[in-house]
């Protein structure tokens, strides 16, 4: 048997890109590299990386089985359910699973949004949730799996409201490198806590579209990327409420009463 080391790294959040977590591992900060080269050339040490997600490891033995037994394989994953849900909790749940149900399963009721896949992967309007979670059908629906986190949003929450903390959290962990993420997400807190207070103007909204399409475009790593892209998704589904913060109309009853 090969030997395993386990090493302790960094907690931030942007260890958790892989560029970021072998720099990290060889002692240095962790932030994400330029590339090329990517890790697959050049990485631990210099020398040729495979970053695997531990996950991904353990259903390839089930994969391999059901090849070489000439059945399809079941796979299995860990959900984290939470947000407004009556059974919050971990679910281990084949990926064929059907998102609606599963929701209703844990107790959600009356849901406005899903992020699939935790804030990073993208929000889906609750028109768009009758999918199954098989990587498939959720990249038809503009997100990916991810760790599995998956967040309802009731008909009660602002999707203002929540967007802007999304943005806040965006803008605590990103790791300063690059300009598209450093600033884009400052400025879309900003513009965000203005359209809260009905301070904010169509332009405001025009500006803050094209700040997170560049984020998108030129940010070094996925975090400025997926900030882009939550914010876009929350602005193109719910673009009737952003609107109606302009004119101090919150259909939630969270930012103006």
């Amino acid at each position: 048997m090969p030997r395993i080391n386990v090493l302790l790294v960094g907690s931030p959040y942007i260890v958790g890109e892989e560029t970021a977590l072998i720099n990290s591992l060889e002692g240095k900060r962790g932030e994400p590299r330029l590339r090329p080269p990517d890790p697959t050339e050049s990485g631990f040490l210099g020398k040729p990386t495979a970053v695997i997600n531990v996950e991904v490891v353990a259903a390839a033995p089930v994969i391999l089985r059901a090849h070489y037994e000439g059945r399809e394989p079941i796979i299995e994953k860990y959900f984290c359910v939470t947000g407004d849900v009556e059974r919050p909790g971990l679910y281990r749940k084949p990926l064929t699973v059907q998102l609606d149900e599963f929701l209703g399963e844990a107790g959600a009721k009356d849901v406005k949004a899903v992020f699939v896949g935790g804030v990073s992967s993208g929000l889906a309007h609750s028109s768009k949730i009758k999918v199954r979670l098989t990587p498939e059908d959720t990249r038809k629906l503009g997100v990916f799996i991810g760790p599995g986190v998956i967040i309802a949003l009731s008909n009660k929450r602002c999707i203002v409201d929540t967007m802007l903390e999304v943005m806040k959290f965006f803008s605590h962990e990103s790791c300063g490198r690059c300009e598209p993420c450093k600033l884009g997400t400052r400025e879309l807190v900003d513009i965000l806590e203005r359209v809260r207070e009905g301070k904010a103007s169509l332009d405001d909204l025009r500006w803050a579209e094209s700040v997170a399409k560049t984020m998108m475009e030129t940010s070094l790593c996925g975090l400025g990327m997926s900030a882009g892209k939550v914010f876009l998704d929350a602005l193109n589904q719910f673009r009737d409420e952003f609107e109606e913060h302009l004119r101090g109309v919150c259909r939630a009853g969270v930012c103006f009463r």
